[in-house]
């Protein structure tokens, strides 16, 4: 009886391990995504609905909260709500005097394809104080979203900076937005560039906006040929 008792007790114990290992170890709730379904008796749950709201407007209220941890965690919330309008808030909060708020937001920018905030982003690209790493993470964000319309600006920071680093960036990412309008520009700043690693990234970029205008190119070949060798109505 005693080992029929001892098995049981060991069979509690191993049934409520995957319960406690979803709690954190360090004191800290686990991060939960924003838009997904929450189990309001959850500790997390709650503790995170009582410190930072449940709403997108209640989260943005938090990018200017005095808790450095909140401000982060506003951001945060608000890039993995999965609603568009939580973009604004994000393309606010890249002004956010707090350089690690304005470079998550960036970044989360970046992940999220946010067209919205490319002429926000490349206006902060040419803003004097900039550091050189927030720049890094702008244009890192701009080549992730590949808005046409900011390939002529890019173009620009590109032509007047001067650090390497950034230049070379720059056109690294004019060559990943592939807008054909620049090509000309492209060519004739090749064509000028002495600095043969430069001159070698401005000839990929060159080749990179090719790439871009074979696919719609293609499309409008095949597009042609199957109305070409289409039969005839009867």
């Amino acid at each position: 009886m005693k080992t029929v008792r001892w098995v049981s007790f060991a069979w509690l114990l191993l049934a409520a391990v995957p319960a406690r290992s979803q709690l954190s170890t360090t004191g800290e709730f686990p991060n939960r995504h924003a838009g997904a379904s929450q189990d309001p008796t959850d500790a997390a749950v709650r503790y995170q609905a009582s410190s930072m709201g449940r709403t997108i407007e209640e989260w943005a209220r938090h990018l200017d909260d005095p808790d450095p941890g909140r401000r982060l965690e506003a951001v945060r919330l608000l890039a993995e709500s999965g609603d568009p309008k939580a973009n604004p808030y994000l393309t606010r909060a890249v002004d956010n005097p707090d350089p690690r708020v304005a470079t998550l937001a960036v970044d989360y920018l970046g992940k999220l394809g946010a067209k919205e905030a490319s002429d926000v982003l490349t206006d902060k690209l040419f803003f004097a104080g900039i550091n050189s790493a927030l720049r890094q993470h702008i244009l890192a964000a701009l080549g992730k979203i590949r808005d046409p319309a900011s390939a002529r600006r890019v173009l620009d920071f590109a032509q007047g900076e001067a650090d390497p680093e950034l230049r070379a960036m720059a056109i690294r990412v004019v060559g990943e937005i592939g807008d054909d309008s620049v090509r000309a520009d492209v060519e004739r700043l090749g064509d000028a560039e002495r600095d043969p690693k430069l001159k070698v990234l401005l000839q990929d970029a060159l080749a990179k906006i090719e790439t871009h205008r074979a696919p719609s190119r293609s499309a409008d070949g095949d597009s042609l040929s199957k109305f070409s060798h289409s039969e005839p109505r009867p």
